[in-house]
């Protein structure tokens, strides 16, 4: 199921922060309107002494009005938006030092609007910066205003009388002080922390989070990573959840494969599909992807949450579940049609060996003679290697190091012909202990390792190598849930020039296929049965460590069920195939 095409939310929230920045810039205009008519009122319509306010105010309103005008054509409206807000702490700042400080017209509550707008409009940790800049500034306006009252020293543009005969003193400039900073950070604070419990985006908890199997990621109506647990940053090979929480995605992730899984988070419409991400260093990851976007009373999106599920598992145990189902019936069909043909073979041979006896008067007949029989033969031990593959003996598992079977198996194939100058090795760390058929499992090994001898040509590297791993099974039932369970895993990788084609890699373990003049390709068909029959899978991968042919086999580490002894024309489907 591909992904449908729908428009992306983030064009409608620049449409909609564009409209607040709007409504942002109408507002301030009308509040400083708002500060002429204070001042007025203050004044009782007689302007005297706060003459530096009004042309501050009226500064503020000329600035207020083009900038109103101008962000409609601004690009960059996030930075627009920033340095406005910082024009006004700046305006406001000056307001209240022409204005009396903290102690007459009382200006500084406008400071509550800017870190307001901060929260809305820029970022968290901006409104912190601006309730803090703003604290330092109303101490600085204080300082000064309590200089000059308790000295000789002049305030410039403001008029004596806004500090002369003022009680000035240092505990009352302290307290007012202490009070506005706390209730300028406690503004930023609540604006800052009631957004998101009313979104609900921190229902989860970090440890849920952190355990969860899938993939979660939620991004903001601004495009800003609001949540990323550890398993999205490993599915998507991202970095660390730490260094995108709080940023836009656009800016933090911009590789090309990242685009694919961006699409589908910033469209505002529930996505459920699956896709195969091709990531750096990494074989293509298939995942299922489902998406929900979250929306506020008025439709308006909110945010989106994606849920990302590794199929690599699945994918795995369907492809050995369809190779089990095809070899099922043609197995149980060739072993019965290898039975029926050695009979009559059998016979072919024997009367070619008793007119061998006799004398030939015409020498090519004896060596036609010669080669019926000696064919005849081969043909014989060929059937009779198929008849062992299909009639595999019981299973006699017992518990043994995979350690000692692979150490076992790495000095047979060192006394090999065909080992020449290979280096063979297998780095023994730890121990992991197995339940497994000592003999079968050493047969497997043998016949990979052999294969791998044969393409390495006398020269090159094989390496062996195994440890503890938490498998993947599908229960039995109606149902087929996803269950976990101990294992092992051993890996058989070389360094040939020439690996195993990704397009061959499944048909390897076929019968009768082979890409060696003159093989009869059941060594790895061999091997696939003996892992099968422990109820283990076994796959053919490139190696990245040596970049040749890898093999891969998975092993569960518990007591397999006893098979059952085979009878001649049994079935291969009750062989565990």
């Amino acid at each position: 199921m591909s992904p449908s095409v729908s428009p992306t939310f983030l064009q409608r929230y620049r449409d909609e922060y564009r409209r607040q920045a709007g409504w942002l810039g109408v507002a301030r205009v009308l509040v400083i309107l708002l500060g002429l008519v204070i001042l007025l009122v203050y004044e009782e319509g007689n302007p005297r002494l706060l003459q530096s306010a009004y042309a501050t105010l009226v500064i503020g309103l000329l600035v207020a009005v083009m900038e109103l005008v101008a962000f409609r054509w601004v690009s960059d409206l996030e930075r627009f938006v920033l340095g406005t807000i910082l024009g006004d702490l700046a305006l406001e700042a000056c307001l209240t030092y022409f204005s009396g400080g903290i102690y007459t017209v009382g200006f500084a509550f406008l400071f509550f609007g800017t870190i307001l707008s901060a929260v809305l409009l820029v970022s968290d940790r901006m409104a912190f910066v601006l309730a803090s800049t703003a604290s330092v500034a109303l101490g600085g306006i204080a300082l000064s205003y309590w200089w000059a009252a308790n000295s000789q020293w002049s305030l410039p543009l403001v008029p004596d009388a806004l500090y002369v005969d003022v009680d000035l003193r240092w505990g009352r400039v302290t307290a007012n002080l202490i009070g506005f900073t706390f209730g300028l950070h406690a503004v930023a604070f609540l604006g800052t922390r009631l957004p998101q419990r009313l979104s609900g985006m921190h229902v989860l908890y970090d440890d849920a989070l952190r355990r969860m199997r899938d993939g979660l990621v939620a991004i903001d109506r601004r495009g800003r990573v609001v949540l990323v647990n550890p398993e999205a940053t490993r599915l998507l090979n991202w970095r660390r959840p730490e260094e995108l929480v709080g940023r836009k995605f656009e800016h933090t992730l911009r590789r090309e494969e990242d685009q694919k899984v961006l699409s589908l988070l910033a469209r505002d419409t529930d996505q459920d599909c699956e896709i195969e991400l091709e990531l750096r260093d990494r074989p293509p990851q298939p995942l299922a992807v489902k998406t929900t976007v979250i929306r506020g009373g008025h439709g308006e999106v909110r945010g989106v949450v994606g849920v990302f599920r590794d199929l690599s598992q699945e994918r795995r145990l369907e492809a050995l579940q369809t190779r089990l189902d095809r070899l099922a019936g043609t197995e149980e069909m060739a072993q019965g049609l290898a039975h029926e043909l050695r009979t009559p073979l059998a016979s072919i041979r024997g009367a070619v060996e008793e007119l061998t006896r006799s004398e030939f008067e015409d020498k090519t007949d004896r060596r036609l003679a010669d080669i019926v029989r000696r064919e005849s033969s081969r043909l014989d031990r060929l059937l009779q290697e198929f008849l062992d593959f299909a009639r595999m003996p019981p299973l006699r598992a017992q518990e043994l190091a995979v350690g000692d079977l692979i150490e076992d198996a790495v000095l047979l194939l060192r006394r090999l012909p065909d080992a020449g100058e290979i280096e063979i090795e297998y780095a023994r760390e730890g121990e992991v202990m197995l339940w497994a058929d000592a003999d079968l499992l050493r047969q497997a090994l043998l016949n990979i390792g052999r294969n791998a001898l044969q393409v390495l040509e006398g020269s090159g590297k094989l390496r062996f190598a195994s440890r503890a791993v938490e498998l993947t099974r599908r229960s039995e039932g109606p149902e087929r849930t996803l269950h976990t369970q101990p294992g092992v895993e051993i890996t058989i990788e070389d360094d040939s020039d020439s690996p195993v084609p990704e397009l061959e890699r499944a048909r390897v373990f076929l019968p009768f296929f082979t890409r060696k003049p003159g093989g009869l390709g059941l060594g790895l068909a061999l091997a696939d049965k003996i892992v099968r029959l422990h109820e283990g899978d076994i796959s053919c991968e490139g190696s990245e460590a040596l970049g040749g042919t890898c093999f891969r086999l998975r092993l569960p580490a518990h007591q397999p069920p006893s098979s059952p002894e085979p009878t001649e024309n049994a079935p291969l489907a009750d062989l565990g195939l």
